[in-house]
């Protein structure tokens, strides 16, 4: 649009300044003799004033038409800075989607590992009702937490804004650390690895945080 606009200003320019290093020294020549016919001043005088006449004159229209001309140039000087910071905030927006999706893949893995392995012990005959209800209650958990991962990806005006919405409920953190331990032990059995946890002195049974 600015650059159509600054098209359209250098025509312009260029009509009002063509007539009128036209114009401007033919009507200032027929005043001049004018004056030398009335006996103002000589022939050689008509020649000085309108030499300087001229200078001025082309000087004055030149010097209008420049600024307006470097008012173009910064407006399309402008133009391009507005175009370079919104190509910039759009590969920013960019690269925060594909950095979101890359770290929300590791997310919904996490979950999906605990309900197949808890999944695995539900059908286990050996294991007695109680641990089966717990383990019921653990699928239960990570399909709520995938569900609630699902959701976030499913929301793109966050995405877009690089915000994720924080809700600071009441939570007991030993529960909620609990549930942590049993989404991940699925994946550190795969791997051989021991996953415990040890608390050392006092804990608040309830915090205000987000526990997702």
């Amino acid at each position: 649009r600015v650059l159509f606009r600054s098209d359209q200003i250098t025509r312009t320019v260029a009509k009002r300044l063509i007539p009128a290093c036209i114009v401007a020294p033919v009507i200032l020549w027929c005043a001049l003799r004018f004056g030398v016919r009335h006996g103002w001043y000589d022939l050689e005088t008509c020649f000085t004033l309108f030499v300087f006449s001229i200078a001025g004159a082309m000087g004055t229209i030149v010097w209008i038409h420049l600024k307006k001309l470097s008012r173009m140039d910064a407006e399309r000087a402008a133009a391009l800075e507005q175009s370079r910071v919104a190509r910039e905030a759009a590969e920013a927006a960019n690269r925060f989607k594909s950095a979101f999706f890359a770290n929300i893949s590791h997310e919904i893995r996490t979950p999906l590992t605990a309900i197949n392995g808890f999944a695995e012990l539900l059908l286990n005959s050996e294991r007695t009702e109680e641990e089966r209800r717990g383990d019921a209650r653990v699928i239960r958990r990570n399909g709520e937490h995938l569900l609630t991962l699902i959701n976030d990806i499913l929301d793109q005006s966050r995405i877009e804004a690089g915000q994720m919405a924080v809700e600071p409920i009441s939570c007991c953190p030993a529960a909620m650390i609990g549930e942590i331990c049993s989404m991940l032990r699925p994946r550190a059995t795969e791997k051989n690895l021991a996953l415990d946890v040890e608390f050392e002195g006092d804990i608040p049974k309830t915090i205000r945080t987000d526990p997702t």
